[in-house]
């Protein structure tokens, strides 16, 4: 995400736009909980 469209969120909040970030949040949480993963597993 660019800072543009964080001062745009910020400025004009856009229900899309919180979906979407909310999205790439969980994907980046799952991601990190399976690299975490194979760390321990390693």
């Amino acid at each position: 995400m660019s800072l543009q469209v964080n001062r745009n969120q910020t400025k004009r909040p856009n229900l899309k736009y919180t979906l979407e970030f909310k999205q790439d949040a969980a994907k980046l949480v799952k991601r990190l909980m399976v690299t975490a993963l194979k760390w321990i597993a390693l």
